[in-house]
């Protein structure tokens, strides 16, 4: 009696452990694989979800650093016409090449940011915290800003490879901060991986 209670829990637990592990991916299953493949220092890919669209090139006159931008359909729920904004880029600066600092970025993004020439108009610096990608360590940096009366987060995340540094940043409504975009570009940023 004790053997075959024994072998039905075992392979229950394998089937559990199975579906669990292929689970984690279904929802970035149907999405595409995004990588740029013309820049071999450029050492990370992700799974883009297949309404987005994307644009992306070297930035000219400005040595080792790549331009991306990420367009969603639309970047807030009342947006009108979709893919009229741009709230997601991503900045990558080759390493030897460009001259990004890591410490002025990390300064910059870690304190209140002013928005206009007289300085009338800042973010307010709300939250810093890391989390880990895959052996990769993301640092996050929060502000609320408002346009009109409408209040918005603005997310500056930033890591590093072998080859190179990367910069995401996000504008998002504060009120759509669990929203489906959000919830996209977490799974987008839970896909990175370190090409071989």
């Amino acid at each position: 009696m004790g053997k075959p209670i024994h072998y039905f829990i075992f392979f229950g637990l394998i089937a559990l452990l199975t579906f669990t592990a292929c689970g984690q991916n279904a929802a970035t299953r149907d999405w595409n694989t995004f990588a740029i493949e013309e820049e071999p220092q450029i050492d990370i890919q992700f799974r883009l979800p297949p309404e987005w669209l994307v644009d992306y090139g070297p930035k000219p006159n400005v040595p080792g650093q790549w331009d991306v931008a990420l367009v969603p359909p639309k970047c807030s729920a009342d947006q009108e016409t979709e893919f009229e904004d741009n709230c997601i880029t991503l900045t990558i600066y080759l390493k030897g090449e460009s001259d990004f600092d890591t410490e002025e970025f990390t300064s910059f993004a870690g304190q209140n940011i002013t928005l206009n020439r007289t300085g009338s108009e800042k973010t307010i610096f709300i939250e810093q915290d890391t989390f880990d990608v895959g052996g990769i360590q993301i640092e996050r940096f929060k502000h609320l800003f408002f346009i009109g009366e409408e209040d918005v987060v603005m997310s500056f995340l930033f890591f590093e490879t072998e080859g190179a540094y990367y910069t995401f940043i996000t504008e998002l409504p504060y009120q759509e901060q669990e929203g489906e975009l959000a919830e996209q570009f977490d799974l987008l940023l839970n896909s990175i991986e370190i090409i071989e």
